[in-house]
């Protein structure tokens, strides 16, 4: 666990692999993958391969992929620091020609350099396989950025020995191969790794102290940031798919409730809406029946009795008074029809002339609208036996 780093998060990735490229008679490649793992980087893989096919199998495209190139063909030389100290180590060749890596110090600069020619087939041939590296060094030098995690003076890499004072290169020299290791935080590091390692500091914290041209790598990075916005853009939209189909379903099925709900409360309503219908039409019925009868008039049944009561000669004997009489013999199943704002009255007379002279009288009444004289005959024992019909305003 890199602990002296781990509390930093400014990674934009979540997994790094960076690849050593050693030239030699067989060329030889060292893979180092760092994986950040919530707030703190850890190595997934170190392996060291020498078949290409072998690396295109290995490397995960989707990760940043970082260079290193060292070996034959790569030349590392320490040089004074002044002005135009690049011909000291190009001799008369053309630095049109050449990668330059330099690390600035007080006194000296540490510079690698190599063919593009060289370099370039490296480049090609990973472009071939599809992989887009994002930056590159060269040499043993970068890895003066990890000598603050290492606290030694003396660094032995695997083919270079670093000296530091002060915490600053001062010196170096080549070496044979060597198979020291290294702690940094609770992580071992091999020392073909610290140069691995040094390069992934350079790419995320870039250093003052170092300068090389990589600008011909921009596109890979632009191409690089535009995979992954696509691949969180993808995501997202996987995510906003999956929450819009969640959310949808959840809705569904309040609305579902709702609906039912809703049915049954409508159910409800037109069942109570149909039986205040029903007793509307028998309210509406029972005040026709109760208007047409005189139910409601203030003269209503003892007025009418009175009045008639009153009105009747000694001459006259009322044998029936029917008030809004039934209109005609009720069968079964039908409907009882009555006369309504009528009255009926049966009786007997001494005289006809009675019968007439009453009725003139009965006329003066403003309640009364017209009078009917149903039958008036005379029976045995010389009385006249009469029916009246009376219609009521």
């Amino acid at each position: 666990m890199l602990q002296k780093i781990g509390n930093i998060d400014i990674f934009s990735e979540n997994t790094y692999t960076i690849l050593g490229i050693v030239f030699g008679e067989v060329s030889r490649y060292d893979i180092l993958v760092i994986k950040k793992k919530k707030d703190r980087l850890s190595i997934s893989k170190s392996r060291t391969l020498t078949d290409f096919s072998d690396v295109k199998n290995t490397i995960n495209k989707k990760n940043t992929l970082l260079l290193n190139f060292s070996g034959k063909g790569v030349i590392n030389k320490r040089v004074e620091s002044k002005a135009n100290y690049i011909k000291e180590v190009l001799f008369n060749g053309s630095s049109e020609d050449f990668y330059v890596y330099t690390l600035f110090e007080d006194q000296n600069n540490f510079v690698s350099i190599s063919r593009k020619e060289v370099i370039n087939e490296q480049f090609e041939l990973l472009e071939r396989a599809g992989f887009k590296p994002v930056d590159f060094s060269l040499g043993p030098f970068v890895s003066a950025l990890s000598q603050q995690f290492l606290n030694q003076d003396i660094v032995l890499l695997e083919s270079s020995t670093l000296v530091f004072k002060n915490k600053r290169l001062i010196d170096f020299s080549n070496r044979n191969a060597s198979n020291e290791t290294y702690k940094i935080g609770n992580e071992t590091l091999k020392s073909k790794d610290i140069v691995l390692f040094s390069s992934l500091l350079n790419f995320l914290y870039p250093s003052d102290k170092i300068q090389y041209n990589n600008a011909f790598l921009c596109e890979n990075s632009k191409e690089q940031n535009l995979r992954k916005m696509f691949d969180y853009f993808a995501f997202g939209s996987l995510v906003f798919f999956l929450v819009a189909l969640f959310s949808s379903y959840i809705l569904l099925n309040y609305f579902n409730n709702e609906y039912v709900k809703y049915e049954q409360q409508l159910y409800h309503f037109n069942d109570d809406y149909f039986q205040i219908k029903k007793m509307e039409e028998d309210l509406r019925n029972k005040q026709f029946i109760a208007r047409n009868s005189g139910v409601l008039s203030e003269n209503f049944l003892s007025f009418y009795i009175n009045e008639i009561g009153v009105s009747i000669p000694n001459e006259i004997v009322l044998s029936n008074l029917k008030i809004n009489p039934i209109a005609k013999k009720v069968k079964t199943n039908e409907k009882i029809e009555i006369e309504p704002n009528t009255i009926l009255l049966e009786g007997n007379a001494k005289r006809n002339v009675s019968v007439n002279k009453w009725v003139k009288e009965l006329r003066k009444y403003d309640w009364i609208d017209k009078i009917e004289i149903l039958n008036l005959n005379t029976n045995s024992g010389n009385k006249d036996s009469f029916s009246i019909k009376i219609f009521i305003r």
